[in-house]
């Protein structure tokens, strides 16, 4: 297992695949005791591209930077506050006034423009069905996070 750092990040997040591309049969058991399964919510439930980019569009523009939506893909999964520096060089306390700005427009926009992976609803009825115990783990807050859930039932 490798542990996340922010300095040997990818430039651009893995390509997505569909669930249903995971080799198995579709057949899901759990003989015995009840799985716990951890799962994430960007990039793994849900695809965020297109509303963390433009928010995090937004919040550079009020720093006078411009930027295109597919450059910004290196925001998706680490800590916001962390990637704001990192890759736009903004201070400690312009890179916390950012997450303001993107939060800003996340809150009422942002947190929408995404759409559940192919093949997930799937998945997780079937693990459900099996008996599976079902949670989620995310950098993002849980407000967000439960709206996000919410909409996507």
């Amino acid at each position: 297992m490798s542990v996340f750092n922010p300095s040997n990040a990818p430039a651009s997040p893995p390509e997505r695949r569909a669930a249903s591309d995971c080799g198995c049969d579709g057949s899901v058991g759990f003989p015995g005791s009840a799985a716990y399964i951890l799962f994430d919510l960007d990039g793994t439930l849900t695809d965020p591209k297109e509303g963390i980019t433009r928010c995090v569009q937004y919040a550079l523009s009020k720093f006078g930077i411009q930027a295109e939506c597919d450059a910004l893909t290196n925001f998706i999964g680490p800590p916001l506050e962390e990637s704001f520096g990192r890759f736009y060089g903004l201070s400690p306390a312009d890179s916390k006034k950012a997450v303001g700005y993107y939060r800003e427009r996340f809150t009422d926009v942002g947190i929408f423009e995404n759409g559940v992976i192919d093949g997930i609803p799937e998945l997780l009825l079937a693990l459900t069905s099996a008996g599976a115990v079902l949670a989620l783990a995310t950098s993002k807050p849980q407000v967000f996070a439960a709206r996000i859930l919410e909409k996507y039932n």
